[in-house]
């Protein structure tokens, strides 16, 4: 009977071993694959990290691209808006010239009416002082 008891107790020890061992290897199996599963999620951490990096980089861009035609567009908008204002300046300094010419004409044309009319005054009081001398010169003759 001990000789059976101990025979039963070395297949028992065996038995308890070899359900250690496979313990063992299944928890080192189980260990291994969640070290595999943390992998991938540091994977795809890292993956969704670099995406936002990226998304982040490409709307940087996008607003510097805008902020740029934004200030090409004010930049042209100033020197269209500075290209109109020389040309009403020129326009108007043209007319205010146009307007000196034909106020210096009018004036150069009363000059020359008054001078006209003037000298057609002289004319005449010469003429009637003449006519007049005359008539004065026949009154005298006839009394």
């Amino acid at each position: 009977v001990k000789g059976k008891a101990a025979d039963v107790k070395d297949a028992a020890g065996k038995k308890v071993d070899e359900v250690k061992g496979k313990a063992a290897d299944v928890k080192d199996a189980a260990g291994k694959k969640v070290d595999e599963v943390k992998g991938k999620a540091a994977d795809a951490k890292d993956a969704a990290g670099k995406k936002v990096d990226d998304a982040k980089d490409a709307a940087g861009k996008k607003v510097d691209e805008v902020k740029g035609k934004a200030a090409d567009a004010k930049d042209a908008a100033t020197k269209k808006a500075e290209e109109v204002k020389n040309q009403a300046s020129s326009k108007v300094d043209e007319v205010k010239g146009k307007a000196a010419d034909l106020k210096n004409q009018a004036v150069a044309k009363g000059e020359e009416l008054k001078k006209s009319v003037g000298d057609a005054y002289e004319s005449a009081k010469d003429a009637a002082g003449k006519k007049i001398d005359e008539l004065k010169g026949k009154a005298s003759e006839a009394n």
